[in-house]
């Protein structure tokens, strides 16, 4: 962590120093430093990061933990524009041990292509890419948390095709390590997604794969993730779902969530949704499953402020028990 912090201020001094220079030539000695030839001089761009963030709170009622207030997430972020082609992001997480979350830039060649470079979340799933502002419940659909990995270091294209954007792409390389963390082993991971949206006004279906690698004592071990879904989105009724898949060579499992909900009007919205998960062997023998079925709503007290509400019956991995779960949260964004 300390390593990383101490590159990031490196990278950032280089930086601030080469756009000093492009803007101000003249605070060099012209002695030592010979001018540019005009037809080579550098474009000079200036930039105003803009300062955002958000803080989510809650409160939990658990059936077999009891009660909690929680803090759940401290998140600051810094990002702006360097020129019509490129733009930036720095986010920090506060929440439990800080760290750095995203720590990315992209260059931007047209709508069809781009690029992304650093740390960002993966392109897997529809879900995955939400941020905690943006979930209808508190955490991610089982699945989700089951099959996607996060955000991860790497590079990515992406862009998309079309007047409307009928198709969007993103296909990446990424160390497979996860947050902060350098390669660990020799292979790398591939990951991509398309959404297609569909001449149905406001649905769209979409593709993602995960293709991984590992070392076990010496050994490869491939491990591969997959998953398909749908969302709509019209002025009331909004829905989304995901199939997932995948597995090693000592496990595999499979997974689906469904939710549906209503926007009451600009303030009040609900939801429902139902989740599963199950694992097998190799062998294919049952080992576990997991439910849930979650309720809640969400009311805006404006663009910045929500707070949420939601009620979970959930039948842990191995237990018959279901355990009755209540909760409600506040969200404020600026």
């Amino acid at each position: 962590m300390k390593r990383f912090f101490m590159a990031t201020t490196l990278v950032a001094a280089m930086f601030v120093g080469g756009v000093a220079y492009g803007a101000n030539p003249e605070n060099y000695d012209s002695v030592t430093t010979a001018p540019a030839a005009a037809d080579s001089e550098l474009p000079t761009v200036s930039s105003t990061p803009k300062l955002s963030g958000y803080v989510i709170t809650n409160f939990l009622y658990k059936q077999d933990a009891g009660t909690s207030f929680n803090v759940r997430n401290v998140n600051l972020s810094l990002d702006g524009n360097l020129g019509d082609n490129f733009d930036y992001k720095v986010q920090l997480a506060f929440a439990g041990s800080p760290k750095v979350s995203d720590a990315y830039g992209r260059v931007k060649f047209n709508q069809a292509f781009n690029l992304q470079i650093g740390q960002f979340r993966t392109p897997f799933t529809l879900e995955g890419t939400i941020s905690p502002t943006g979930l209808e419940a508190f955490d991610n659909s089982l699945p989700i948390s089951t099959f996607w990995g996060g955000r991860d270091i790497g590079v990515a294209l992406y862009g998309a095709f079309g007047d409307n954007k009928v198709a969007e792409y993103s296909v990446g390389v990424f160390n497979g390590s996860g947050t902060n963390k350098a390669d660990i082993d020799k292979y790398k991971d591939y990951i991509g997604r398309v959404i297609i949206n569909t001449p149905i006004e406001g649905m769209a279906v979409s593709a993602s794969f995960h293709l991984g690698n590992s070392e076990d004592n010496g050994a490869q071990v491939a491990y591969n993730r997959f998953a398909a879904g749908f969302k709509y989105d019209s002025e009331g009724l909004f829905a989304r779902s995901e199939y997932l898949w995948g597995g090693d060579d000592s496990a595999k499992a499979q997974g689906v969530y469904g939710l549906l909900g209503y926007k009451i009007n600009p303030r009040i919205k609900a939801f429902a949704k139902y989740d599963w998960v199950q694992f097998e062997t190799p062998k294919g023998d049952f080992v576990a499953d997991t439910n849930s079925v979650t309720a809640g709503m969400a009311y805006h007290l404006n663009n910045k402020v929500f707070f949420r509400f939601q009620y979970q019956m959930l039948k842990p991995q191995g237990s018959e028990k279901i355990a009755n779960n209540v909760g409600a949260g506040m969200t404020v964004m600026f």
